[in-house]
């Protein structure tokens, strides 16, 4: 588990984490991170990272838009 502070700062909401949990999460300064909710808990990822699931979903879309038909059939089986 991993603690972490929430401290409001003007009209933003500021998270803050002990040294011990930046280091568990191999995150350095200025780096964007990317929290996704899941039923099971939070996962991040980096920026880099979000870059490449973004690449990869429009291959998925392509193949899909390409492929339409036979994913019709086999989604009927």
């Amino acid at each position: 588990m991993l603690e972490f502070r929430v401290k409001k700062i003007a009209n933003f909401l500021d998270v803050l984490f002990p040294k011990l949990s930046l280091e568990k999460l191999k995150v350095k300064a200025s780096e964007t991170r990317y929290l996704t909710d899941l039923n099971d808990g939070g996962r991040h990822r980096s920026a880099r990272d979000n870059d490449i699931l973004a690449v990869q979903a429009l291959e998925a879309e392509k193949i899909m838009r390409e492929d339409s038909g036979l994913l019709r059939e086999l989604a009927r089986r």
